[in-house]
């Protein structure tokens, strides 16, 4: 009954993700807000088991504790990370960490396949030995950044014990609670337009990936075990593979092991100058159809450096991390529409 559970909420909380934010659902009928708004609360409300100092790496941090000592929700953090972007002065010499356009673009994927790794529901995973490698590759990337912004790299942040997977089911009375879920997950993915109804119609309030998730759940549903978590390639394993990228061999896609895109990260960023502080003496270039040239306030460079660490630390190998909550949602929503936006692409010393 509890691997079901976490079936049926794996499946749901990727299909209310694949439409995220909620805002995108104001023009949509009553009966399907409604019935997205249950499922939601019910993803929302699981019980919390916390033990001091120790973190659950399905909903909080693993790469650092508060000013207490007390591990630290992602949500939360994310909340946090928020606030020290609004709140900086706009940048200004002295104040930005300038980059090559590639080494940006290399650690915004590495952003990316943390996003991938916490996205709500992903199930529970043991990394492999091939993550050192690509843990290494993101430590580097942060500790590149951090030295430009401060001179030197930072020492060791504190971090929390990390506790092993814990069942979702975990403190809720079952079987009630499992029929619960259940009933919402359906009636949620019945209000959702078919991909078939979306293609022949005019409704585009929905996204066509949720539709898809939707249908996906209703079917599994009618199986014993649940429904199935979808990969973006036919064996694609989490523990060996990223899970944010994959290569085309014709037209089928192959997953991309974590230790092959470590050398390849690696291989571009060989040649490339890494991450510095742009002076009077050492300006930031201007662009040129040959080498672009990316500008970073401070604080986006460190926020992207805390991130980076907490890759790292979660693509150690043994790293095990039980199904993602739903409290993750609003990770990918901030690196992906603020985080990587926030970068200057035509910043010169002489138009500041």
């Amino acid at each position: 009954m509890q691997e079901r559970y976490e079936r049926v909420y794996s499946a749901a909380a990727r299909m209310l993700t694949e439409h995220a934010p909620a805002a995108g659902r104001a023009h949509w009928p009553q009966e399907r807000r409604r019935r997205w708004s249950e499922l939601e609360m019910l993803l929302t409300a699981l019980p919390r088991t916390t033990l001091p100092g120790t973190a659950d790496p399905a909903w909080q941090l693993v790469s650092a504790v508060d000013e207490d000592g007390r591990p630290v929700g992602i949500a939360d953090a994310v909340r946090a990370w928020e606030q020290r972007i609004t709140a900086a002065p706009p940048p200004a010499p002295g104040t930005i960490v300038a980059m090559p356009g590639l080494w940006h673009t290399l650690a915004g994927g590495l952003l990316r396949e943390l996003t991938g790794r916490l996205a709500p529901g992903r199930p529970a995973v043991t990394v492999g030995a091939a993550g050192g490698e690509l843990s290494a590759v993101a430590a580097q990337f942060a500790a590149a950044l951090r030295t430009a912004v401060t001179g030197a790299p930072h020492p060791p942040r504190p971090r929390p014990s990390l506790r092993g997977p814990q069942p979702l089911a975990t403190g809720l009375p079952m079987p009630a609670a499992a029929d619960r879920l259940e009933a919402a997950a359906r009636l949620a993915a019945a209000a959702t337009p078919s991909p078939r109804e979306l293609a022949g119609g005019t409704d585009f309030s929905v996204r066509f990936d949720a539709a898809d998730a939707a249908a996906q759940l209703l079917g599994g549903l009618y199986r014993s075990a649940g429904p199935d978590w979808r990969e973006r390639a036919e064996g694609l394993r989490p523990a060996e593979h990223l899970v944010s990228f994959v290569r085309f061999d014709g037209d089928v896609p192959r997953p991309v092991g974590l230790a092959e895109h470590a050398a390849g990260v690696r291989d571009h960023v060989r040649d490339l100058r890494g991450p510095w502080r742009p002076g009077p003496d050492d300006p930031v270039p201007r662009w040129s159809p040959q080498r672009a040239w990316v500008v970073l306030p401070d604080v986006v460079a460190t926020v992207t450096a805390d991130l980076l660490d907490e890759l790292a630390v979660r693509l150690r190998p043994g790293r095990q991390v039980g199904t993602v909550r739903f409290d993750t949602e609003p990770l990918g929503q901030f690196v992906q529409r603020r985080l990587l936006d926030a970068a200057i692409r035509d910043w010169t010393e002489g138009d500041r």
